[in-house]
């Protein structure tokens, strides 16, 4: 399967209504973005940006292939992340490359904002193209269906999150709702305090 195949089979079935592709990106902008991730990319993804320069979609909840200046924009303000290719509902949910020398591997992750933790990891068995195509045939669901697979083989799969720590949550959550309703309680008993008065 070659990355060319895959873009043409956007190129021909995809209508403006479902996706939309960027322009290429610039020789120095793929230099800039293997300096700054300190590695080469592979020859799928280096054609893939230099003709299309990231695919949206309309539907699957906004997901997308990053285009190549917001990945460098993304990592420079976000130090946590690395190569963030691919993400969807706001970067929710996100796909990274791992570059290390000539060889870059997919990495799937869901991060927990609130605590800016990261609850799972996943390494694909697939390349670039693979993905590419798989997400064309099969959605955004297909790539989900493949990272829950992955993530039930151990070669595959990391935790990165203790349970001991989700299962202190629903105390500090219950903490807060007791100082809510204090506060609400407070709030109409100085209304109805008021609206007594008033009526006196």
């Amino acid at each position: 399967m070659k990355i060319e195949d895959v873009i043409e089979k956007f190129r021909n079935n995809g209508t403006e209504q479902k996706y939309r592709f960027g322009s290429s990106a610039s020789d120095n902008l793929v230099k800039e973005a293997e300096e700054i991730f300190g590695g080469k990319l592979t020859e799928d993804i280096n054609y893939f940006y230099k003709n299309i320069n990231g695919i949206e979609s309309n539907d699957d909840y906004c997901f997308r292939i990053v285009p190549l200046n917001e990945v460098i924009d993304f990592y420079l303000d976000n130090e946590n992340h690395g190569f963030v290719f691919a993400e969807y509902l706001i970067y929710c949910d996100l796909w990274e490359l791992e570059i290390s020398g000539t060889e870059n591997k997919i990495i799937s992750y869901v991060p927990d904002k609130e605590n800016k933790e990261i609850l799972y990891r996943v390494t694909w068995s697939e390349n670039f193209t693979e993905f590419l195509n798989l997400y064309f045939e099969r959605g955004l669901e297909g790539l989900i269906d493949r990272a829950s697979e992955l993530s039930l083989n151990p070669d595959y799969s990391e935790k990165t999150y203790q349970e001991t720590e989700i299962k202190n949550k629903p105390k500090s959550i219950d903490s807060k709702n007791k100082k809510a309703k204090k506060i609400i309680n407070k709030f109409l008993d100085l209304i109805l305090g008021k609206f007594k008065k008033s009526r006196v």
